[in-house]
């Protein structure tokens, strides 16, 4: 685990990684200089690195913001051949990068993936969370593809045919 300090703005941050099965989780903490409940942001995917969240670094002036590539994205690669795409093992590394940072309270942000991963934290560990965010997220797997099938019958012909050759 290595961590070195970088300044995104006028906010210093810290970034580290932290060792964990199957690899290494990299993460970012800006800190501004109000002590308000950290804001922990999870992003979508699974698959996609944390980059287009930094928007919310602005909120660094009320309180710290932590950003994380979850295992297998961005600047977190996976072993090769690790068995990654699971959610308890994501659930896992949510509650391993909490503690590693000493997260006891916090605000939970999660946009898509990262929102049904939120969701599941706190319906499974809520102690601690201040606060919850969804952005973008289906809070049913099930019923988000019974919606996107809908809309998807309701596509022309030609369209439909494109997406079922390229599934």
């Amino acid at each position: 685990m290595t961590a070195g300090r970088v300044t995104l703005g006028r906010c210093p941050s810290v970034e580290g990684w932290l060792a964990i099965p199957d690899g290494e989780v990299w993460y970012q903490t800006i800190n501004g200089a109000a002590p308000g409940v950290p804001l922990l942001c999870l992003h979508g995917g699974p698959g996609m690195p944390h980059d287009y969240l930094e928007p919310l670094a602005r909120l660094a002036d009320q309180r710290p913001v932590i950003f994380y590539d979850q295992l297998g994205c961005g600047r977190s690669p996976a072993s090769l051949g690790s068995p990654v795409w699971t959610v308890d093992r994501f659930l896992a590394e949510l509650v391993s990068v909490r503690s590693h940072l000493g997260l006891d309270e916090v605000i939970l942000f999660g946009n898509s993936w990262g929102g049904m991963l939120a969701l599941r934290h706190v319906l499974e560990r809520p102690q601690g969370v201040r606060g919850l965010i969804l952005s973008s997220a289906p809070v049913s797997v099930t019923r988000w593809i019974d919606d996107a099938a809908m809309l998807r019958a309701a596509l022309p012909p030609s369209v439909q045919a494109t997406l079922t050759s390229h599934e």
